[in-house]
């Protein structure tokens, strides 16, 4: 199926990789990125998506980010 487009319209995301506390095995926060960023390039590549990440990892700046607006 093709995709469908907004003219002129983007995405904005903004991700966090996160791990629990106390949880085994711990995430493999590069490696989830690293994912992340291959799988949305397209979009990216297409300025359809703006793509931000939270390096932090915290909910502290999770929310701070969200706030202002990524």
């Amino acid at each position: 199926m093709p995709r469908e487009t907004v003219p002129g319209a983007r995405l904005q995301v903004l991700f966090m990789a996160y791990s629990p506390r106390d949880v085994q095995p711990v995430l493999d926060y590069e490696g989830e990125e690293e994912r992340i960023l291959d799988e949305l390039a397209p979009f990216v590549e297409e300025r359809r998506l703006v793509l931000k990440v939270a390096e932090e990892g915290s909910l502290d700046e999770l929310r701070r980010r969200l706030m202002r607006r990524a």
